[in-house]
């Protein structure tokens, strides 16, 4: 008998007092957090029987904690293989190949653990507010959606209507926050205000280094900017104010994460999920050609992570203004990081209405193409990448924009 081609895996484990849902266990109890545990699981597999019934998808359970035959006792009728040994990735190894095994096409992994987004401690806090508030969908994007309004008339009244619609008339930001409902519209929020507020500072930047240290408690991706501010205050007012400045920007990101691991009870220094931080791949640019040249297969992802450190770090300590600061770190980002989705192409947006620069316009013009990935998957069968001259169009337009503004053959990034 043949399988259906399409197969739903759901990653779960055996509800368990003390296993489940640990960091509820202080406001639920280990029982509560166990019972918490399976009215989600219940719910879940729920949705995803009604999903492959009403497709021809098969569902397969993929269980930990217990046996094939455990899973029939808490859940019925359903097919049940164990996870397995391993970490995350052998046992997601594992059932996939096992799937294709059997026959399947195409295979959809969901519930896994270790690949869980990992927020920064500021994003949690606005994210767990409006929660609270009963908000949905509709009122998350709407959210994101006033808050990129918001930007477009800051820019407006800064800069004017002219330069203001190379970000208000872009296509790409209105998809990202007010379609994806993307929270990244607060982010660049953020780093504006912390720019304009930068330009008006005359004393101690306290303005500027709190909204770039809120910036960074929403996106991590702000802290080469925050360096910028501590090595600028560093050269022009010495350790002492370098020091102050640093511990102003930290103070946002410290204490949302104090709060937040008093009101959770856990504890960690894990900013970012491990198994996915270190595979996963997306619109890349240069990490496809070193592995490419390399002819090694793919390699781990923190070796990127330390080239982009490095790069932050020099850029924070030569680049001459805040929005120098900005574009080069993303430049330093978009070039060197594994991992991009389209809306991560808007960060740079907002300082290229100030410096026109070309090629971040483009970019934001030519990222549209990160769509084309659901093409490749469904008729190419490429799966989540792209072809080299796909690569092209996103990429050579912003690198050539770029470097001929910002290029050391123009200008130096030097004070």
């Amino acid at each position: 008998m043949s399988l259906p081609a399409n197969q739903l895996v759901v990653f779960t484990r055996l509800p368990c007092e003390g296993r489940n849902k640990t960091r509820l266990i202080p406001a639920l109890g280990a029982a509560g957090a166990a019972r918490f545990h399976d009215r989600l699981a219940r719910h879940t597999i729920g949705r995803a029987r009604d999903y492959c019934g009403s497709s021809g998808a098969r569902l397969v359970i993929r269980l930990d904690g217990g046996t094939p035959a455990d899973g029939l006792e808490w859940l019925g009728g359903h097919i049940f293989e164990e996870q397995g040994n391993g970490d995350l990735g052998a046992r997601l190894d594992r059932a996939v190949r096992t799937a294709f095994d059997d026959g399947a096409r195409s295979v959809v992994v969901i519930g896994l653990r270790g690949a869980t987004a990992i927020y920064p401690p500021v994003a949690q806090w606005l994210f767990a507010g409006m929660s609270s508030l009963g908000l949905e969908v509709r009122g998350f994007k709407l959210i994101f959606t006033l808050a990129d309004l918001a930007l477009c008339w800051i820019l407006l009244i800064r800069f004017g209507s002219k330069a203001a619609r190379i970000y208000a008339w872009n296509p790409l930001a209105a998809l990202s926050f007010a379609g994806g409902g993307h929270y990244d519209s607060l982010f660049i929020l953020a780093m504006v205000l912390a720019w304009l507020a930068r330009d008006r500072e005359q004393g101690f930047p306290w303005r500027s280094s709190l909204l770039i240290g809120l910036a960074i408690g929403l996106k991590w991706m702000a802290a080469p900017i925050g360096l910028w501010l501590v090595f600028r205050n560093l050269r022009d007012r010495g350790l002492k104010r370098a020091f102050l400045t640093g511990l102003t920007v930290a103070a946002p990101v410290s204490l949302a994460y104090a709060a937040l691991s008093v009101w959770t009870g856990e504890w960690t220094l894990q900013l970012m999920p491990p198994f996915f931080s270190r595979t996963a791949r997306s619109m890349e640019f240069l990490p496809v050609i070193i592995d490419y040249c390399g002819r090694t297969g793919r390699l781990d992802n923190r070796i990127y992570l330390g080239l982009l450190v490095a790069a932050w770090i020099l850029v924070a300590s030569r680049a001459r203004n805040f929005p120098d600061a900005a574009e080069w770190s993303f430049f330093a980002t978009y070039l060197l990081s594994p991992m991009l989705h389209a809306w991560y192409l808007v960060w740079a947006l907002p300082f290229a209405v100030k410096s026109g620069n070309p090629g971040i316009i483009g970019l934001a013009a030519t990222g549209v193409f990160y769509f084309v990935v659901h093409y490749n998957m469904d008729h190419l069968g490429l799966g989540w990448t792209y072809t080299w001259w796909q690569r092209a169009i996103i990429w050579l337009p912003f690198l050539v924009g770029f470097l001929i503004v910002k290029g050391p053959f123009k200008k130096p990034c030097i004070p």
